[in-house]
């Protein structure tokens, strides 16, 4: 449906799937797993029921697992990108902020770039 949407040049949406994940992460995110229902994300999705949610995740533990892992996969990602430019002794060209705020345009950059900054002098968390 996504592919037919572009094609014919309508504005992209999100998908039924990422409606679902974002309603998720807002709901774990304010009061924790055991904190949101099944029934609240799919209402809160605009599902007409719960039964479509579990057509898209096997159940709460699968739901969860995915959004954990939309989440965390941009920051192994940068993670590894920082390995990298490091390793090549390249860290100058790239700080792992400047990384961040290049993919993520969304603070994530700065946020990071006061974890690790130049010179070894790390922020404490």
């Amino acid at each position: 449906m996504r592919a037919r949407a572009l094609a014919s040049g309508l504005r992209d949406t999100p998908s039924t799937r990422e409606l679902i994940l974002d309603v998720a992460e807002r709901g774990f995110a304010e009061r924790g797993y055991t904190g949101v229902s099944m029934r609240e994300i799919a209402a809160g999705a605009g599902l007409k029921n719960q039964a479509s949610l579990y057509h898209h995740f096997r159940d709460k533990r699968a739901l969860y697992e995915a959004v954990l892992e939309r989440g965390l996969t941009p920051i192994f990602t940068l993670v590894a990108e920082s390995g990298r430019l490091w390793r090549d002794g390249r860290a100058d060209v790239m700080l792992l902020g400047d990384i961040a705020r290049a993919q993520a345009g969304d603070g994530t950059g700065e946020a990071l770039s006061q974890i690790s900054r130049p010179g070894g002098q790390h922020a404490q968390l």
